[in-house]
């Protein structure tokens, strides 16, 4: 009875050990093809693997040459990833992610957090982290002499990576200042290290001129440590009446809100009764609701200012109140020197007015002559006529007082006290542009002996960034932390011209001359008393070669060792 009900159904007894046998087989081949394509996307994301691969296949070479070719890339240095953030757990070994690691937040962020660089293919955040070129393929008889190579190439690497911080930077040894380059520069044909050590293992010749570049530094050093100290000495009368006022402001604050209150309440009383009088559209009654109105405004206004300013970090002495209530305009700058181009005929110029703790606004006082002028180039005489009065452009609000770009984060005396960071004021909510965008503006204090703005530029449409010096951004405690700086460099340098001296005897002198990074103590003592004035330092001569001097050239300027050594 079972055999006629499965002939029924169409099957026939002894087909069953057969259909199982085949699905069998079945599922066995597609669990090797998924078992094999997850291994070759964990090898394929990994690229000393891939590379090793890749190579092997264009030789021509067979299987055992390509699982030698494997290992060897294997032994290949791979630096530890660094740690200055928290990752995903299991990425540090990004190879294992394949394919999945693009879907992460990490996936070309111009940080490397991957030991192979898996996660920047299209940036140079992990070139420095990279080997500087992949070892060789091996041929079987040489597998072992290929992997003792490799293995001692994993040693120097680590050896030479003990100057490399978990901050992603190397440090250059034979800096006077404790100069840091990003992993990225290192072996990458360029000189960045003052000693040339970050292009050891690449071999480009660099010339040694760290005690020039430290001799500079001491210039700057000097420099602006002076602007700071009479900065600071400015900045003291004005701190003592910054805290006056606003401790004054403080106790009449609830005073002030009081006032805008009843201010607030007669004004909509007057209002309900002129209506209700019908003598609201009288001559009469619309000078007297005006003038309730003004004065409800004024005192809230007046109540406002007061909130805003006892509110606000003006650091612990309040000595950048005194910056409250002041405008400061720049010199009148054309849209080359600010957006460095323009696509009118004529150039056109503005004036920006800063005015802190309040707005940013930006006018065009030659309007009427730029209008003239682009008129007569375009050939267009109707329109160089005189001025249609009315015409002139208003104004233009770039932006309103928002509070300080740190504010979430850091106080204004830990800003101040910093050797590189600097205050910045926000604006915001100013007039919108042709995309819609509203305007804004950044403008960041820097310590001067006076109070000017030295920069205007716009690095995005409708966003500016501005600088104010001024001496309430100076700080007594920088000037202190230059001093000992200035006493650390220049005992360093004492120091090393001092043992100079000692292993070089006088017939090596007299044969050999002075090595071409020595620089005699009487110019170090000359930077300390050279002041404010300046001046030039000894010039480097015997340079390796015509290349190492091209790439020495504009790369150890006032503005990079002024950034070195945080000033």
């Amino acid at each position: 009875g079972e055999e006629v009900e499965e002939e029924a159904q169409g099957h026939a007894p002894a087909d069953r050990p057969g259909s199982a046998r085949g699905l069998f087989m079945t599922v066995l081949v597609n669990l090797v093809f998924v078992v094999v394509g997850m291994a070759a996307c964990a090898a394929w994301a990994h690229p000393p693997y891939r590379d090793a691969f890749h190579q092997a296949l264009a030789q021509g070479k067979g299987g055992l040459d390509m699982c030698f070719s494997a290992v060897a890339a294997w032994a290949a240095p791979r630096p530890a990833p660094l740690v200055e953030r928290p990752r995903v757990p299991g990425l540090r070994k990004c190879w294992a992610w394949g394919p999945m690691i693009r879907l992460t937040p990490f996936y070309n962020d111009d940080y490397c957090d991957c030991e192979g660089g898996e996660d920047e293919p299209f940036s140079s955040a992990c070139a420095g982290l990279m080997p500087p070129r992949l070892p060789p393929p091996v041929r079987p008889l040489e597998s072992l002499d290929s992997l003792v190579s490799a293995a001692w190439h994993q040693l120097d690497h680590l050896v030479s990576g003990a100057q490399a911080d978990l901050g992603g930077t190397w440090v250059c040894p034979g800096s006077f200042l404790g100069s840091r380059v990003p992993v990225s520069s290192l072996n990458d044909g360029r000189c960045d290290c003052c000693d040339g050590s970050d292009e050891e293992r690449h071999g480009t010749r660099c010339p040694h001129v760290c005690q020039a570049e430290a001799l500079e530094a001491l210039k700057a050093m000097n420099r602006t440590r002076h602007t700071h100290e009479a900065g600071a000495a400015t900045r003291a009368p004005l701190a003592q009446a910054g805290d006056a006022r606003k401790d004054h402001l403080r106790l009449r604050l609830p005073v002030l809100e009081s006032r805008a209150m009843e201010a607030q309440t007669t004004f909509q009383s007057v209002q309900q009764r002129l209506i209700a009088s019908r003598q609201i559209y009288t001559p009469q009654g619309d000078r007297l609701l005006r003038s309730t109105y003004d004065s409800a405004v004024a005192a809230v206004l007046e109540a406002n200012r007061a909130q805003q300013i006892v509110s606000t970090d003006f650091g612990s002495d309040s000595a950048l109140l005194a910056l409250e209530g002041q405008c400061f305009a720049s010199p009148e700058l054309n849209e080359k020197q600010i957006k460095g181009g323009t696509s009118n005929v004529v150039v056109r110029s503005y004036v920006f007015v800063l005015c802190p703790f309040a707005n940013v606004t930006q006018t065009e006082p030659s309007h009427e002559a730029w209008r003239r002028r682009d008129a007569q180039e375009k050939g267009n005489p109707a329109s160089s006529g005189p001025r249609v009065p009315g015409t002139e452009p208003a104004p233009v609000l770039l932006g309103v007082w928002q509070g300080w770009a740190h504010q979430k984060r850091r106080k204004v005396d830990d800003i101040l006290r910093h050797p590189t960071h600097e205050l910045a004021m926000v604006f915001g909510g100013g007039e919108a542009c042709m995309n819609g965008k509203h305007r804004q503006v950044q403008a960041t204090l820097f310590c001067s002996e006076a109070n000017h703005v030295a920069h205007v530029s716009e690095d995005g449409m409708c966003s500016y960034h501005m600088r104010l010096g001024s001496p309430l951004a100076c700080s007594a405690e920088r000037a202190g932390q230059l001093h000992r700086q200035e006493l650390e460099v220049r005992a360093k340098l004492a120091q090393v011209d001092s043992s100079d001296q000692q292993q070089q005897t006088p017939k090596d002198t007299s044969a050999q001359g002075r090595d071409e990074d020595s620089v005699p103590a009487s110019s170090i003592d000359a930077v300390g008393n050279e002041g404010a004035s300046g001046g030039t330092a000894p010039q480097q001569h015997g340079l390796h070669s015509p290349d190492s001097k091209r790439q020495g050239e504009g790369r150890r300027d006032q503005a990079r060792v002024e950034v070195e050594v945080g000033i």
